[in-house]
């Protein structure tokens, strides 16, 4: 593998070069220095050359190529040719028609297959790399797929050197309130607690994972602007180094898409890094099923459910079963049905029980999940054949729909 650090001679872009040397002799890898030029390369030759004589007396193996093209694309197929780690790019930032438009780290982010580097401000490489002075590392998790391989990449910065993490999610509130299902006055200046309590619990895991020198700092912030404009503030305000921030498969399809990933690298006044969601990765290990949340409607297939709920479970495993009414029911019946989950339930141990209420009770068995922080959902189903709503039922459908949890649905006998 190499590192490959783009150049047009620019102060910025000789100091990523200089960030890029201290990378490719700590991986020991070997740098490659690209400069894409528009027309004559015979011209930066010469600059390259002595560029490449300088890097070098850091310790490592420096190649250079001036190719014809537009930068981005000549970078990407560099790193295609070579299977590169990482791309380096230096970065002055980008205001007005320039971020409009894209800058060349822009254009990169939305395509590279690697993690794109970019260097910004005075970047404490050689007090990190050298001096063993610990690196402060912002990791911004958005909590979906494109969060576990920026963490995993963050994670292994240890093997390079000291490293302290800051682990921070910016949450929407009306993505979050309608996530749990929160029926309150919306605070657009404050996170709501059970938001807070619920993100929390889901960064403990991010946390786990990034075990740097001592313990992983987490923030939790609402925001109703730019997200990634956010997140350039926390990390600014931690005072991090590096801010590392994933990018979905999905994004910088289309040029009106509003990328968080490459709003970050506008904003951010640190360096950044742009770790792409790896389509090809699997969990380290396999998933422990702890929690289980049961929804039933009490008819016969829908407490058969319940036995499955049972069966996932180890030993010590928790159980939360519930059973959703329409806003309008009565205390009555609402106590009517909290005996009538207890009865499922008598002798058990680990288990909890709640009525839910409201008018759309696939949302409201998502939203429970949500806050029990289920490893799977267990449901029963009238479905037999294809996942359609006549077939599957309503409820389930709208269940799959509302929730990324794994389900277990249990059809009707045949």
């Amino acid at each position: 593998m190499s590192i490959v650090c783009g150049t047009d001679f620019s102060p910025a872009s000789i100091a990523a070069c200089e960030v890029a040397a201290l990378l490719a002799s700590a991986y020991d890898e070997p740098l490659i220095v690209v400069h894409a030029v528009e027309e004559d390369a015979a011209s930066a030759e010469g600059a390259l050359r002595e560029l490449a004589e300088r890097l070098g007396r850091e310790g490592v193996q420096v190649s250079t190529s001036v190719q014809a093209g537009a930068a981005d694309a000549v970078l990407l197929a560099e790193v295609e040719r070579t299977g590169a780690r990482m791309i380096v790019l230096g970065s002055v930032g980008g205001r007005g028609l320039k971020a409009l438009l894209g800058s060349t780290s822009d254009r990169i982010a939305s395509r590279t297959p690697v993690p794109l580097f970019v260097v910004r401000g005075e970047f404490p490489a050689a007090a990190w790399l050298r001096d063993g002075k610990p690196l402060r590392v912002a990791v911004a998790a958005d909590l979906g797929p494109s969060t576990a391989t920026a963490v995993q990449w963050a994670s292994q910065l240890t093997e390079r050197g000291a490293c302290r993490f800051v682990a921070m999610h910016v949450s929407w509130p009306p993505e979050e309130y309608a996530r749990l299902a929160i029926d309150a006055p919306m605070h657009l200046d404050r996170t709501h607690p059970l938001v807070e309590q619920v993100i929390r619990r889901e960064l403990d895991g991010v946390a786990s994972r990034l075990r740097g020198s001592g313990e992983t700092k987490i923030v939790v912030e609402s925001n109703v602007g730019r997200t990634g404009a956010a997140i350039a503030q926390v990390a600014s305000r931690e005072e991090a180094d590096l801010l590392v921030v994933g990018r979905g498969r999905e994004e910088g399809r289309h040029w009106w898409e509003r990328s968080v990933s490459r709003e970050v690298l506008r904003d951010a006044t640190m360096s950044v890094v742009c770790v792409p969601e790896d389509a090809q990765a699997m969990p380290a290990a396999a998933p422990s099923i702890r929690r289980v949340l049961c929804a039933t409607d009490f008819s016969a297939l829908g407490n058969s459910a319940v036995l499955y709920a049972h069966s996932l479970l180890p030993q010590g495993g928790d159980l939360m079963l519930v059973h959703v009414l329409g806003d309008d029911a009565s205390d009555e019946e609402r106590d009517a049905a909290r005996q009538q989950l207890q009865s499922l339930v008598q002798g058990r141990s680990g288990v909890t029980v709640d009525v839910l209420t409201g008018d759309d009770p696939a949302r409201m068995i998502a939203a429970a999940a949500e806050r029990f922080d289920a490893d799977v959902i267990c449901v029963g189903s009238r479905g037999r054949a294809a996942l359609t709503k006549a077939l599957l039922g309503s409820v389930a459908q709208g269940i799959l729909l509302a929730t990324t949890r794994p389900i277990l649905m249990v059809p009707a006998p045949l």
